[in-house]
C-alpha cells in the first residue's frame, strides 16, 4: 500500500490555483506539482540482504496512517479555500446546462467571513447535480441549511471544496460537524474556527515557487540513504503538500519519487518532509517487478511454505495464496539511514479473517525467507475507501455497516485523476467500477460485475472519453447480501482478465491498465 496524502476536486472539474497549490478530488490522494529530474544511465545497484540483526517479523503499517477520519476535521480545507464563511442557503436558483451536466447556484447568505473576508454579503454556490442522464450522488445543498463552507472562486460563482464529499460543515447551537456521509461527532464552533484560523495563518505566506520546490526536494533526497539509492537510476519527482499532516505552525510536503527504468517495473519512494524544521519525518517505498519465471515463482512458494518461521505465524488456521507471486520491497532504518530491499513476495491470506495478510520475502540466492510482514488490510474509515496508482485514485463509500439480509443498497464509487494533462480511458462496457463482498474465508459472496454480465465473456463494446486533470467519474453500484454474518466490501476497478480493463492512454504514447482495489470495509448482515 502507499501512504497516500489527500486529494479533493471542484465539483465542476474547474481548478482554482492557490498557495499552495492545491488541486482537489474526491477521495483520497495529493495535489502535486510535477518536477522533472533525470538521474543518468548506469548500472542498477546490486540488491544485498537485510542484516542479521533485523527483526524477521514485523507488523506493516497500515495503508492510512492516521486512525482519525482526517476529512470530518475543518482545518483540513484552510490552506486551500479562498474564502471561509458562516450564513445561511436561503434560495436555489434555475439549473444550468454545461458540458453534458447540471448545475445549479445556490444563494448563501453571509453572516460571517472566517478567512479572507469579501465585501459581499451574498455568495453564488454552485453545485453539480446530474452527469449526463446519472443524478450525481455527492454534496448537495437545501434551503435553511446553516453551514460553514470553504469556498474557492470562480469567474462568476464559488465552488466547494472537496468535490463529491463536499467541505460542507453543518452548525447547530454554537457546535459544528461534517455535513456527508455518516457526520462525524459535534464540537464547539469556537474551538473549530480556532484552529481553522491558526491552519490558515500558518499557510498564508507559504508559496510553492520553483526555489521552494528544489529546497524540498533537497531536505528528501539528503536523506543518509535515499540519494544513494536513487543514484545511476532514472526517476522524476513531484511536490504537494502533505494534507493529511495539518496542523497549526507545521507546513508538510509530500516529495513522491518515481522511478521509471522499465515500463513493467513499477518503484516509488514517498517522503513526508517537514518543512518547518527542515527534517524528512516519514519514507514510505512501493516496489512491483513482474518479472519471475514460472521456476522462480514455484521455488519462492516453496521456499515460503517451508520456512518454520512462516508455520509458528500461519499456526493452526488455513490460508489462501493471493493470485500473484512478485517482486516487492520495503525500506529499513537503522542508525539514521534508510536501506531498501528487494525480492520474490508471496502473500498469504490467513482465516478465518481475510483482511490478515502475510507478506513473506524471500532471497533465492541464499535461498531462505529474509523478511515477513503481518498487515491488516482494513480501511481505518468505516465508510469509506481509498487506494491509489500512480494518476489515479479509487474511493467506494457506503451508507452503513449493518444491514438486513437481502437488502439492497448503493456503495458510491470514484474514480479520479491528479496528472497533469488529458488522459484517454478506455473502458468495456463503459464500465469503471466493480465492488466485491467476501466472507470470513476469502470466498466471494457478491460480485457486482458478475451480477451484472453474468459470466464471463460477454460480448461488451469498448468506451473511450477523455479525462481532464482534478475531474472525476462517479457511479453508484447496488449491492446485497445473501445471508447472515460478517463479511468485507472492496472496491476494484471493472474488469481485469474476465471482461477487459479499464485503460489509461497518455498522449506521449505510454499507457496502463487500472487494477486498483481498496482496503476491506467490515460489514454484517442479520
Amino acid at each position: 500500500m502507499l501512504l497516500l496524502s489527500d486529494v479533493y476536486s471542484l465539483g465542476e472539474g474547474e481548478c482554482k490555483m492557490k498557495k499552495p497549490t492545491i488541486l482537489c478530488a474526491i477521495a483520497l490522494t495529493a495535489l502535486l506539482i510535477i518536477i522533472s529530474v533525470a538521474g543518468c544511465r548506469q548500472q542498477p545497484q546490486p540488491v544485498t540482504p537485510p542484516p542479521a540483526s533485523t527483526p524477521l517479523v514485523t507488523a506493516k503499517p497500515a495503508a492510512v496512517s492516521s486512525e482519525e477520519d482526517w476529512i470530518t476535521k475543518p482545518e483540513y480545507f484552510a490552506p486551500s479555500a479562498d474564502t471561509i464563511v458562516i450564513g445561511q442557503v436561503t434560495e436555489g436558483l434555475p439549473p444550468i446546462e454545461k458540458d453534458n451536466s447540471i448545475y445549479r447556484d445556490w444563494v448563501f447568505e453571509v453572516e460571517s467571513y472566517v478567512v479572507n473576508p469579501l465585501p459581499d454579503t451574498s455568495l453564488k454556490v454552485r453545485i453539480h447535480e446530474q452527469s449526463g442522464m446519472m443524478p450525481v450522488k455527492g454534496v448537495h445543498l437545501a434551503e435553511g441549511e446553516h453551514l460553514l463552507l470553504f469556498l474557492n472562486a470562480q469567474d462568476d460563482h464559488f465552488t466547494m471544496l472537496g468535490g463529491l464529499m463536499g467541505a460542507k460543515y453543518i452548525i447547530d447551537d454554537g457546535r459544528v460537524r461534517f455535513g456527508m456521509y455518516g457526520y462525524s461527532p459535534w464540537e464547539p464552533l469556537d474551538e473549530a474556527i480556532a484552529r481553522i484560523k491558526a491552519v490558515a495563518e500558518t499557510w498564508a505566506d507559504e508559496e510553492l515557487t520553483p526555489e521552494r520546490e528544489a529546497e524540498i526536494i533537497g531536505i528528501a533526497l539528503n536523506y543518509p540513504g535515499i540519494s544513494e539509492y536513487l543514484t545511476g537510476r532514472n526517476y522524476e519527482t513531484k511536490v504537494g503538500p502533505y494534507t493529511r499532516g495539518i496542523e497549526p505552525g507545521v507546513i508538510r510536503y509530500m516529495v513522491s519519487i518515481y522511478l521509471r527504468e522499465k515500463p513493467e517495473i513499477r518503484q516509488d519512494l514517498r517522503v513526508v518532509v517537514n518543512a518547518t524544521q527542515q527534517k524528512v519525518e516519514d519514507i514510505i517505498f512501493n516496489v512491483t517487478e513482474h518479472e519471475l519465471t514460472e521456476e522462480e515463482e514455484n521455488q519462492t512458494l516453496q521456499m515460503a511454505l517451508a520456512d518454520e518461521t512462516v508455520q509458528e505465524v500461519i499456526g493452526g488456521r488455513g490460508y489462501k495464496l493471493a493470485p500473484d507471486i512478485i517482486r516487492d520491497g520495503w525500506q529499513e532504518i537503522q542508525e539514521g539511514k534508510v536501506s531498501f530491499y528487494i525480492f520474490p513476495k508471496v502473500e498469504l491470506w490467513l482465516q478465518p479473517t481475510i483482511s490478515d495478510i502475510l507478506e513473506i520475502y524471500v532471497d533465492l540466492k541464499q535461498k531462505k525467507v529474509v523478511k515477513i510482514f503481518t498487515e491488516s488490510h482494513l480501511s481505518p474509515m468505516p465508510l469509506q475507501s481509498s487506494d491509489t496508482d500512480r494518476d489515479f485514485t479509487l474511493t467506494i463509500q457506503i451508507p452503513k455497516t449493518d444491514y438486513r439480509v437481502g437488502e439492497t443498497a448503493e456503495a458510491i464509487m470514484t474514480l479520479s485523476y491528479t496528472g497533469d494533462g488529458s488522459v484517454e480511458l478506455t473502458a468495456p462496457g463503459s464500465q469503471y467500477f466493480n465492488l466485491t463482498i467476501r466472507d470470513g474465508q476469502g470466498n466471494i459472496v457478491y460480485q457486482w460485475e458478475r451480477q451484472e454480465y453474468g459470466p464471463p465473456p460477454p460480448s461488451l463494446d469498448w468506451f473511450k472519453e477523455t479525462i481532464n486533470p482534478g475531474q472525476s467519474i462517479t457511479k453508484s453500484l447496488e449491492f446485497s447480501l445473501p445471508q447472515a454474518g460478517t463479511f468485507y466490501i472492496e472496491g476494484r476497478n471493472f474488469g481485469g482478465w474476465d471482461y477487459g480493463q479499464v485503460l489509461a492512454d497518455y498522449p506521449d504514447g505510454h499507457g496502463y491498465g487500472l487494477y486498483i482495489d481498496t482496503p476491506f470495509m467490515v460489514i454484517t448482515a442479520r
